[in-house]
């Protein structure tokens, strides 16, 4: 299976929008905030090893960002 950029940019932008909610939880001290920048954490440095696994693995390198 070919994992795509859009699919690797939407996973880090719904990594970003958790931290986002989880930073406003933490803010306003409801509780589970931990747990949702937790969360977002790990999403994001998904969404980044996938994209560095993509770069690095690409045969084409003239050409990744027009795929």
């Amino acid at each position: 299976m070919k994992l795509k950029n859009k699919y690797i940019i939407a996973l880090a932008i719904a990594g970003l929008i958790i931290m986002l909610l989880g930073s406003l939880r933490k803010i306003t001290h409801q509780p589970n905030a931990n747990g949702l920048l937790n969360v977002a954490y790990y999403i994001i440095i998904g969404a980044a090893v996938l994209f560095l696994l993509k770069v690095l693995l690409n045969k084409d390198k003239n050409h990744f960002l027009n795929k």
